[in-house]
């Protein structure tokens, strides 16, 4: 059981350390970020949703402390939050059954900057993209690997369904930049398909704001909320974050998974040595006149050691070869669970026979040196 659970344990711990390495593609450092939702009833006419996200980007950046906002979409690591069916203008045509779907976000100009989301060929979006202007669009690199097929990306036209009260509206829009992909989810592997739209094409009413600062972003909490409030005064905010704390929620279930295995690892660790030492230790003592004998006969005190040490190493020897076949066929049951890790990671089960060899060599150490020290005629008078 103390290795099952180890190797649990590790191969959580791993796929753990791997999430955190990988470049999520944005950077977190000092962004503040928060969501609105306008109410319907205030906010009927497009025009008008557009007014406020334009009036309280203009009241936010003049605050002392703050370098860019932008509204937006669903903020990295945070999952989806709209899909929309999609098609390239050009391409053998898709019945609606079979339409893929690519994660539609809605975006301010500055969206990508405030966030450190690099633009890798084309163009951010910028003043010209208004509701007058042609509709145009930005996608992931995960659309160009799948769907450009060696074409150049900026050359091609997406028609894809806009957000609108009446029901999905498909737009054909021109494709202006490629922005580098970013993670949605810990575990996203890069292959999801993303569509950004300007806000200023198809303004909706729920969005993200996105806050970069000159120093710590709680410090701006308040004087951000009071810069929505010039534009709107009863227009409320919510989901105050900064994006280390989307990050560090978005990691808190695989976290919570490796410490609770880790600690369950631990205990099974401690009995097994508790009880390896124990089981020597009555070996030691019912084999007293035989210890004896074999110093009497001429063992030296370093043989008795390495004899109580062997057996105490095979004990545990043959319980970590019965224990890594069990966990090579209980780990599969955790394939859902891991991120960059096989369940037959090597290097986990390496560590594994290592860890519990080791146990089993200071459990065996105590009882091991108590025969050295024995005394043979007392061990041979001994009943």
């Amino acid at each position: 059981m103390a290795v099952v659970l180890l190797a649990g344990a590790g191969l959580l711990v791993r796929s753990l350390m791997s999430l955190n390495q990988v470049d999520p593609g944005y950077r977190n450092k000092d962004v503040l970020t928060m969501t609105v939702v306008l109410p319907v009833n205030r906010y009927p006419a497009e025009a008008q949703r557009i007014g406020f996200f334009d009036t309280a980007v203009r009241e936010i950046e003049s605050t002392p402390g703050v370098m860019s906002a932008s509204f937006g979409g669903s903020l990295p690591l945070d999952g989806w939050d709209i899909g929309q069916g999609f098609s390239v203008v050009g391409d053998p045509p898709v019945d609606a059954a079979n339409l893929p779907a690519a994660h539609y976000q809605i975006t301010g100009e500055r969206f990508f900057e405030t966030l450190g989301i690099p633009i890798v060929r084309g163009r951010a979006f910028g003043a010209s993209d208004t509701a007058t202007g042609a509709p145009v669009c930005i996608v992931n690199e995960a659309f160009v690997r799948r769907y450009a097929r060696g074409r150049d990306p900026l050359r091609l036209q997406l028609r894809v369904d806009a957000m609108s009260p009446e029901g999905p509206k498909p737009v054909t829009r021109q494709i202006v930049g490629v922005a580098h992909t970013v993670k949605e989810t810990p575990a996203d592997d890069g292959s999801a398909i993303v569509v950004y739209v300007p806000l200023r094409q198809n303004a909706w009413y729920w969005s993200s704001l996105v806050v970069r600062t000159a120093g710590s972003p709680a410090a701006q909490i308040n004087a951000v909320k009071a810069a929505v409030a010039r534009a709107d005064r009863n227009q409320a905010v919510g989901q105050v974050r900064t994006m280390d704390e989307v990050a560090a929620e978005a990691t808190a279930q695989p976290r919570f998974r490796a410490e609770l295995v880790s600690v369950f690892a631990v205990l099974a660790l401690l009995v097994a040595t508790v009880g390896v030492a124990g089981v020597l230790a009555f070996s030691v003592q019912q084999r007293t006149r035989e210890l004896g004998l074999r110093m009497a006969l001429g063992a030296r005190r370093i043989d008795i050691v390495r004899l109580v040490l062997g057996d105490g190493l095979r004990m545990a020897g043959i319980g970590v070869m019965v224990g890594l076949a069990g966990a090579s066929a209980l780990t599969r049951f955790l394939q859902s669970l891991l991120f960059g890790v096989t369940p037959l990671d090597a290097t986990t089960f390496v560590a594994v026979a290592g860890v519990l060899g080791a146990a089993a060599l200071a459990a065996s150490a105590a009882p091991a040196l108590r025969a050295a020290r024995a005394d043979p005629a007392s061990a041979l008078r001994s009943e």
